[in-house]
This record gives C-alpha cells, structure tokens and sequence, in this order.
C-alpha cells in the first residue's frame, strides 16, 4: 500500500505570501494565531505539469463536451477534494487522472482568475 502524503501550505492574509511545508517548520505553530490565516493541505495529486494540486488552487480543464475551457477552485467537502465554480462540481481526482487539468493561481493571490 502506497504512503499518503501529508502536506500543508498556509497564506498569511497580513503580508500577503504563502508559506509551504519548508517555511514552516522554523515558524512553528505560532503562524496559525496570525488573524486572517488559511491552512490548506496538499490533495495528494498533481497537474499535467507535475505541479502539486493544494486546496484553494485555481485550475484549468477543458471540457470535451461542450469543447470549452473552464475554470475551478479545488475545495475540500465531505470528505473528497473537489473542483467547482458557479456551474459545476467535479470529482478533483477524476480532471487529474484525465491529464486535464493545469494549476493556474490560487484564491488567495489570484482572485481575479474567478471573475
């Protein structure tokens, strides 16, 4: 049976960056009590590009049916790491098997990608 690995990254809101697994561990668990703080874990996949997927990321895929490209914010929901935007909601698992999907930003640096 494969390991999971269990990442995290963290955007402080305060000053604006993103802090990843590396940035952490001299920091300690005194970053969490900065006001504004998101926590997001690593979903275990990557993109087409071998770009590790995290919760809050900005993907983008192209849906064969309709043959248009389309935009998603990766969440976590009950469980399972999903992909949604105003329209729809899809599996996160099945767009990174498909080879479909690219990281394109975040929420939290790129909120201008989901108008």
């Amino acid at each position: 049976m494969e390991k999971r690995i269990i990442k995290f990254r963290i955007w402080l809101e305060k000053s604006k960056r993103m802090l990843y697994d590396s940035g952490l561990a001299f920091r300690g668990c005194n970053i969490l009590q900065e006001k504004g703080t998101k926590v997001m874990q690593f979903t275990g996949l990557k993109d087409k590009n071998r770009k590790e997927v995290y919760e809050g990321d900005i993907v983008k895929s192209f849906n064969q049916m309709e043959k248009k490209e389309v935009i998603f914010v990766v969440e976590f929901d009950s469980g399972i790491f999903e992909c949604s935007n105003d329209e729809e909601l899809v599996n996160l698992r099945d767009l990174c098997l498909w080879n479909n999907c690219e990281i394109i930003g975040n929420k939290y640096e790129n909120k201008e990608l989901l108008k």
